[in-house]
């Protein structure tokens, strides 16, 4: 099943607008960092992030883990998001 609405294009990085599922989002940002840069990796994300542990990072984009509203705030932060306002 697709949870994008459009691909996107490969030499800019994914818009959370066009995605429907966050954990498809994250993986395509994940993968778009990868290519772009050699030494990325989980451990380098999840410090970024403010993470203590790369492996609840990779549990969160893999979709075995939920994002909590503590590390909501982490992903907002770290991926140049805004909250959306009612």
């Amino acid at each position: 099943m697709n949870f994008r609405l459009n691909s996107p294009p490969t030499d800019q990085p994914p818009s959370v607008l066009q995605y429907v599922d966050v954990h498809e989002f994250l993986k395509d940002v994940y993968q778009f960092r990868k290519n772009k840069e050699l030494d990325f990796s989980y451990l380098t994300w999840s410090k970024e992030l403010g993470f203590k542990s790369r492996t609840f990072l990779q549990l969160v984009v893999t979709g075995k883990r939920k994002i909590t509203d503590k590390s909501l705030s982490s992903f907002i932060t770290g991926l140049s998001l805004k909250k959306k306002r009612n």
